[in-house]
């Protein structure tokens, strides 16, 4: 389990930072006050750093299970379950 944790840690890494080298070369492109060299050269960059249809999995924190019920906590909904049932989640009452 901790493999296929980090191992998504590490994807979810790259693909950030090669997020950021695209804005970076793509606001370079796109600004008239370099030469056009410049922003050509950049062009062809930005070729390279294309992400294509990567999909990145949010994972649980506590069972590391691939379903995630809220982004807002970042677990699933067993977990939340369980948690919910021994008052560890605080004003979360159960409605009657």
């Amino acid at each position: 389990m901790k493999k296929i944790l980090l191992k998504s840690k590490k994807i979810i890494e790259t693909l950030n930072n090669l997020e950021q080298k695209r804005v970076i070369l793509k606001s370079i492109s796109d600004n008239k006050n370099f030469a056009k060299i410049t922003r050509w050269n950049n062009e062809i960059l930005l070729t390279k750093y294309n992400l294509g249809n990567t999909k990145i999995t949010k994972r649980c924190l506590i069972s590391n299970r691939k379903n995630v019920f809220s982004s807002n906590y970042r677990i699933s909904r067993i977990v939340f379950l369980n948690l919910a049932r021994q008052e560890f989640i605080p004003g979360l009452i159960k409605s009657s």
